[in-house]
């Protein structure tokens, strides 16, 4: 399998040498660049050496026939897969993959421990389980962030599969008839009931967000659900991209906009934290690019500035000072950014502007405002109303406003004179969308607002965001 894989990115033009630094040595030299401490729970130290320690005093009492020691480790094992299961109870108010990394490893012994009599399969069963494991953990390293569910994933099985291996041999071997009677089964049973709903309400309760989201649909990402506000900031970005760049780069590197909207990339020099990972060369090679391209856009994430500034890692660099100089927000939101060449004005889509006339100047009983709003790619069905989120949310339909639309060309141009439309309304190509009402009738709409574009079923067709 490797040798066909290789050959394929060797057929498709990559070098030897480019496949060795891509593969090999700069990953090697990542944690040289960039990376982010695991802070390790307090104490973790005494913990490793004790529990190290009491492996090697284990180990050295079985190879002289001491009795009791399978037991012991047998106990010590149920006990760490159940402090496994009360952390899991405290999600989401604690990480459990924080703890279950800075802890479960100093207890791995006790899992792969092969009991004495046990079937020689499930020994080395869980023992493989461990192996990869351990293979596993390094994955927080050198960049502990996402990564610590990847890293500690196997630590489920192996603790469910390790308590039951205990709990099914300390019953064989040390029979208690307590152990069997009513209420102690009846306990177990209470106690294993109160964990699985307690579960079953705290993992229910995050999953609830799912109902309140909407498809990202975009190429590729049709069946990510996400927020409401969220999806229409990824679909404003990328249908903004394919409008006005010609070359989409991203601060750090976020290269799914490229892929969403269908933009290349300045060079195929395309990493995340690019302002540590590429050097001076290919840094000026993108530079390059840029200027040959005044339509370039870049897309600037401002939050994630601030956690590299926090963590001491603000990214500098001749590119990073390149952008700084020579890009501006054209709109923001949730402080991500669409930046173009200073001095380029363009015609945000899926943005939209709330112009609103003052008391003195509304006549009473008169349209008092307007919701002005291009789109780029018209639905596939109509639109019957615009949903605006809020503490109460507004919805604008064919019995509180009128609207228009004036066909536009793909940067946003009007081509012609706006004319007024019945609702639904359905434009047939890129237009803008003007929304006249009376606000009188309505709750405050709060800048930077969500709105859905509905059809005449309540079916989502559209997103849109409200401008600061």
């Amino acid at each position: 399998v490797a040798f066909v894989v290789l050959a394929v990115v060797l057929l498709r033009g990559t070098g030897p040498q480019d496949l060795l630094e891509g593969l090999v040595l700069g990953p090697l030299r990542h944690p040289a660049s960039f990376s982010l401490r695991f802070d390790w729970p307090p104490g973790i130290r005494a913990i490793a050496a004790g529990l190290g320690g009491a492996g090697g005093v284990a180990w050295w009492l079985r190879r002289r026939n001491v009795a009791g020691v399978d037991a012991v480790v047998a106990a010590l094992r149920l006990a760490a897969a159940i402090a496994l299961a009360v952390l899991l109870t405290r999600y989401p108010y604690i990480d459990p993959s924080y703890y279950a990394l800075g802890l479960a490893l100093p207890c791995l012994w006790l899992f792969v421990w092969p009991l004495a009599g046990e079937a020689p399969h499930r020994a080395q069963a869980r023992t493989w389980v461990g192996l990869v494991l351990l293979g596993q953990s390094l994955h927080p390293f050198p960049v502990t962030g996402s990564q610590l569910g990847w890293g500690t994933a196997l630590n489920l099985p192996l603790a469910a599969i390790g308590a039951w291996d205990a709990a099914r041999w300390l019953a064989q071997r040390y029979p208690k008839p307590w152990l069997k009677s009513r209420p102690a089964r009846l306990a177990t049973r209470l106690a294993l009931a109160a964990f699985l709903t307690k579960i079953c309400l705290e993992f229910g309760r995050e999953a609830e967000r799912y109902r309140h989201g909407q498809w990202l649909d975009l190429p590729g990402a049709e069946a990510i659900r996400l927020p409401d506000n969220l999806a229409a900031v990824c679909r404003v970005l990328a249908h903004n991209a394919t409008a006005h760049a010609d070359v989409l780069f991203s601060l750090p590197g976020t290269f799914s906009y490229n892929l969403w909207s269908g933009v290349p990339t300045p060079t195929h020099a395309n990493v995340t934290h690019w302002f540590s990972l590429l050097d001076a060369t290919r840094q000026q090679a993108i530079i390059a690019e840029l200027e040959a391209h005044p339509r370039a856009g870049v897309i600037w994430h401002a939050w994630h500035l601030k956690y590299l500034e926090k963590w001491n890692l603000a990214p500098k660099g001749p590119l990073f000072d390149y952008l700084t100089q020579n890009y501006e927000a054209a709109f923001s939101f949730e402080d991500t950014e669409f930046r173009v060449r200073r001095g380029r004005n363009i015609e945000p889509f899926l943005v939209a502007q709330l112009l609103t006339l003052s008391d003195a100047a509304a006549p009473t009983g008169a349209e008092s405002s307007l919701l002005r709003l291009a789109l780029l790619t018209p639905p596939a069905a109509s639109i019957a109303r615009l949903e605006i989120s809020g503490r109460e949310p507004i919805v604008l339909h064919a019995g509180n406003a009128r609207v228009e639309f004036a066909p536009t060309n793909l940067h946003g141009e009007p081509t012609a004179a706006p004319r007024a439309a019945a609702w639904p309304v359905q434009p047939g190509g890129p237009a803008i969308l003007a929304v006249y009402f009376r606000r009188e009738q309505l709750p405050p709409i709060v800048g930077g607002a969500t709105i859905v574009l509905r059809d005449p079923s309540g079916r989502e067709v559209g997103l849109a965001r409200l401008a600061p």
